[in-house]
């Protein structure tokens, strides 16, 4: 349901669609990553990092919730563990082409953090 609500831009709906299923037990990737990609479209990054951790605790290495944290981090003022964090989605989805966009972005920022 909570998916519905996101495809048709309830975002408020949708939000307590996906906090309602973790609360019955719900625990899997794609219910972490939709909430977390909610509090990431309303800056509420603390939210979202925490979301974009428990959707990495089921699936590793997903590249689309690697990127999420490191934003999360960096929009969070977490600099060091975004440039971490940056660096982990490069490595691991360097090779992955629709991720290119992403990958010169992470990159980006993380030169930008080195000239701060």
């Amino acid at each position: 349901i909570g998916q519905v609500h996101m495809v048709k831009g309830f975002t408020d709906e949708a939000l307590s669609e996906f906090r309602r299923a973790i609360e019955l037990g719900v625990d899997d990737y794609a219910t972490h990553y939709n909430l977390a990609a909610l509090y990431t479209k309303r800056g509420l990054w603390d939210d979202a990092r925490r979301e974009y951790r428990a959707a990495l605790q089921e699936e590793p290495g997903e590249c689309e919730a690697l990127y999420g944290e490191a934003l999360s981090l960096d929009k969070g003022d977490y600099e060091i563990e975004a440039a971490a964090r940056y660096k982990d989605f490069i490595e691991v989805c360097d090779k992955k082409a629709q991720f290119m966009g992403l990958i010169k972005r992470a990159n980006d920022r993380i030169l930008g953090m080195k000239e701060e």
